[in-house]
């Protein structure tokens, strides 16, 4: 990974541009990074992963109240609507 000082990214910004395509850069101020660039494709794969991570977390979530739910013989859709009219 390349890395950049603050200072130098207005100076810098048309080559970062261009090798942010191979690599992405870590920038720094003052020795701590405050920030990544990172290419368009490396974004979205970023964001479809945590998307799909946090899908199958909800999913097995929904599995672990549906097996407590049963196991303590209550009933799901009455529980549902008991959680909806708490939120409203």
């Amino acid at each position: 990974m390349k890395e950049i000082l603050e200072s130098e990214i207005a100076t810098a910004l048309p080559a970062l541009l261009n090798d942010v395509e191979r690599e992405s850069i870590a920038i720094r101020n003052n020795g701590r990074l405050v920030a990544y660039l990172v290419s368009p494709r490396e974004f979205e794969a970023t964001r479809e992963f945590k998307a799909h991570r946090l899908l199958e977390a909800s999913r097995a979530l929904s599995d672990e109240i549906a097996v407590n739910v049963a196991e303590h013989g209550l009933d799901l859709d009455e529980l549902m609507r008991d959680l909806d009219r708490k939120a409203n």
